[in-house]
């Protein structure tokens, strides 16, 4: 349907990071208009009733990967895009989502956001921004200082990357670039030195199994390089944020800086809350390969009290379902042959909202804060995203907090035609989104059209509140 005309969301309970009240929500075209209770229908062109639901703002998932990995072999990998992927993000209620672009051969960071845009513009759904790769070091370093005039002020480093790891001055020039130009650097923390020095250790042992997946990628690698990280912003003035922590380890440096008063921003991703590395052992560990990869339960419980403390910020997917199901079991039992990524955007939500509200762990005030406000701020969308306010983009999903189902592979979007969470049971699920006034997705049934998603132009990170 289109976003034209007075749309008026009557008798839910609206849930902000800050509160949760009873009120009516108004909506003119791609706008809120007006928030309060027992707000008059008269000129409503629309009346939606929301008695007995929750109104959320639409999430924000700043981390997925939507768009190719030119790395990977284009025959090989029949997985989600931008098309199927934003299909399964409205289903789950998220609206906008932050994709980490790698470049081709040759492009800096200001190239790949073109190319992406061009993606966007084809295929997505949902709104966009973009965290573009460095890939090297050397290479038009000059576009980094422009970000901010693209206004996509974020560029995304691996550290483990050789290319960066064998050129620290290189990569310390860029991130000082970055903090410069006040350009966010997001930091995939492995340290290649510890992940060579376990690889040789394990080989040297005959020990290639794909079992060995948590020993060849061990928490101290993620440590080192999380300490490289903050010291990199430390020595620039950079903003770091510290992408899918998975160990209580790396949580303390991470606290340690921000007492210090760097500004650095941390992530987890929902696997790292509720699964462990048993699942590296299991019949379908071959499904289950992510990095870094799952660590102990030690670890989950520790995460989730940094989610509670806020010592980490939010939960994004790290959504890559690159491999489909059969492409992942084809894999080699290797840890070196790794097949990696998984979907997450449709069951972000719903599983953080089931493990997290509804056990008592966190408040609904603060999931919406870990699914849509705290990316929203770090990230320069701030109130036009992330909240429920007026002028803010008509981004909401109306949820109902009683509905229970099974999760089943054959009822998502995903093309990869699994998920790891097959036959668990949820509680919390979106009856309807809404996408800047638009109805995207209602019961069921994605009715956004590809192409309606656009590249979201952001500012420098937010310090309004609600």
């Amino acid at each position: 349907m289109s976003s034209a005309g007075t749309v008026l969301i009557q008798g839910g309970t609206v849930v902000t990071s800050k509160r949760s009240f009873v009120a009516d929500v108004r909506i003119e075209g791609e706008t809120i208009i007006e928030v309060g209770p027992s707000l008059s229908d008269s000129t409503a062109d629309q009346r939606i009733d929301a008695s007995g639901l929750l109104i959320l703002p639409g999430g924000v998932d700043p981390h997925v990967h939507l768009s190719r990995r030119p790395s990977l072999p284009k025959e090989a990998c029949s997985g989600d895009d931008f098309l199927s992927g934003s299909k399964g993000a409205l289903a789950g209620g998220v609206t906008t989502v932050g994709e980490i672009a790698s470049p081709e051969a040759d492009e800096g960071v200001l190239d790949t956001i073109d190319r992406v845009e061009s993606d966007v513009r084809s295929k997505s759904l949902v709104d966009v921004f973009v965290h573009p790769v460095l890939e090297s070091a050397s290479r038009k370093l000059e576009q980094i200082s422009k970000l901010p005039a693209r206004e996509q002020p974020s560029l995304k480093v691996f550290l483990m990357n050789p290319s960066l790891a064998e050129n620290p001055a290189g990569l310390k020039d860029a991130v000082r670039r970055a903090a410069d130009a006040g350009v966010t650097v997001l930091f995939h923390c492995e340290a290649l030195s510890e992940l060579s020095a376990a690889r040789d250790a394990l080989l040297k042992q005959e020990m290639t199994s794909l079992r060995y997946l948590p020993e060849s990628r061990p928490t101290s690698a993620e440590v080192r390089a999380t300490e490289q990280a903050i010291a990199f912003c430390r020595e620039t003035g950079a903003t770091g944020y510290i992408v899918h922590i998975s160990c209580a380890e790396a949580l303390g440096p991470c606290a340690a800086a921000r007492v210090e008063g760097l500004p650095i921003h941390t992530e987890t991703r929902p696997e790292f809350l509720l699964l462990s590395s048993a699942h590296h052992r299991g019949e379908d560990a071959k499904l289950h390969v992510i990095i870094p990869p799952l660590r102990e339960d030690a670890d989950r419980e520790a995460l989730w009290r940094a989610l509670v403390d806020r010592s980490i910020d939010l939960v994004a997917t790290d959504d890559a379902a690159f491999w489909s199901k059969a492409e992942k079991l084809a894999a080699p039992d290797s840890f070196e042959a790794l097949r990696m990524g998984i979907s997450g955007l449709e069951l972000l939500r719903p599983l953080l909202f089931s493990e997290g509200v509804v056990k008592g762990r966190i408040s609904v005030e603060r999931f919406v804060e870990a699914t849509a406000a705290a990316a929203a701020r770090i990230f320069g969308l701030y109130p036009k995203k992330g909240t429920i306010a007026v002028g803010s983009d008509a981004d909401l999903v109306l949820w109902d907090p009683k509905e229970t189902r099974t999760i089943a592979a054959s009822d998502l979007f995903s093309r990869t035609g699994f998920t790891v969470y097959d036959g668990w049971h949820v509680t919390g699920w979106p009856r309807m989104t809404l996408r800047r006034g638009e109805i995207v997705y209602r019961e069921g049934e994605v009715l956004a059209s590809p192409g309606s998603g656009i590249l979201i132009p952001r500012r420098l990170p937010s310090t309004e509140d609600e």
